[in-house]
């Protein structure tokens, strides 16, 4: 799919497609050492609740679920883009629940039933029985394109679980375009394909600086110019401003 896209083959909608970006990138860091790949981009992510970054035990081995049907006694059904398995280097567990957006947002927002109907709400429900029953601690990662927190839709999931009586969920945000900035030194020629994807296709980087050529000096001068004014004592000059 990488060459594929590079090439240019695939037509604008495919491009557009949520599933093949995240394809591509979870799919990348499924073959490559969770501390070259996926460790690295887990470090990005922020916990709207005081900003602060994700921290985790070294990781051993990750397990991938891609769109797995997920429903858990007492909750409303889900298909998350990607569940992760983390096995850390000191026996714990964590499970990762990944749910990636492109150009769309939440499919689904809170409703007057008894069961968690927004998207994000519903999953974290999901994730957290699941992560119990594993004996695992429950991450959920917000993935999107956005340039900054997206706190409003993280807020409504927030308040879904409130007015029901949940326990607030665990949710971190991540946005697609620390790809570049992270993998951009990588040795790994899958990452390597995948920022190029990412700067080329996408278009999908943060802001990075203004680029300012050296300085240029050029010798030239003006040579003499002589007018005689006198020729314009009997001119009358009229101006105006015009819309």
């Amino acid at each position: 799919m990488f060459e594929a896209q590079l090439h240019g083959k695939l037509t604008i909608d495919q491009e557009n497609l949520e599933d093949i970006l995240t394809s591509n990138t979870f799919g990348a860091f499924k073959y490559v050492s969770p501390k070259e790949g996926l460790g690295l981009f887990l470090q990005k992510a922020i916990n709207p609740s005081d900003n602060s970054s994700l921290e985790l035990p070294d990781i051993a081995d990750a397990r991938y679920e891609f769109w797995k049907w997920l429903e858990e006694k007492g909750c409303n059904g889900c298909e998350p883009d990607v569940l992760i398995e983390l096995n850390h280097e000191d026996g714990t567990k964590t499970m990762v629940l990944v749910e990636a957006k492109y150009r769309s947002g939440k499919s689904s927002e809170a409703d007057e039933g008894e069961k968690c109907n927004d998207q994000l709400a519903r999953e974290w429900e999901n994730l957290s029985l699941l992560a119990k029953r594993e004996n695992a601690r429950p991450i959920l990662i917000y993935v999107t394109a956005d340039f900054a927190l997206p706190i409003h839709e993280i807020k409504e999931s927030q308040e879904e679980l409130k007015s029901k009586g949940k326990e607030p969920a665990n949710i971190y945000w991540l946005s697609w375009r620390y790809i570049p900035e992270v993998f951009k030194d990588s040795a790994d020629i899958m990452l390597q394909d995948l920022v190029k994807l990412f700067e080329e296709r996408y278009g999908l980087t943060f802001f990075q600086k203004l680029f300012i050529p050296q300085k240029i000096f050029i010798n030239w001068s003006f040579q003499e110019l002589r007018i005689d004014w006198n020729i314009f004592k009997k001119q009358i000059f009229e101006w105006r401003f015009k819309s």
